[in-house]
């Protein structure tokens, strides 16, 4: 997936970088729980 090239206004960083943190704490949960559940099942 690739950004169109233009300048992204200055309020987008912060917000692209909260969604960013947000969907990879998500992903990491949910492959902590797939460990898990491969460890005791």
């Amino acid at each position: 997936m690739k950004l169109p090239p233009v300048p992204t206004p200055i309020w987008l960083g912060p917000l692209l970088d909260r969604w960013f943190s947000a969907w990879i704490a998500r992903s990491e949960a949910r492959w902590r729980t797939v460990e898990l559940r491969q460890r005791y099942y």
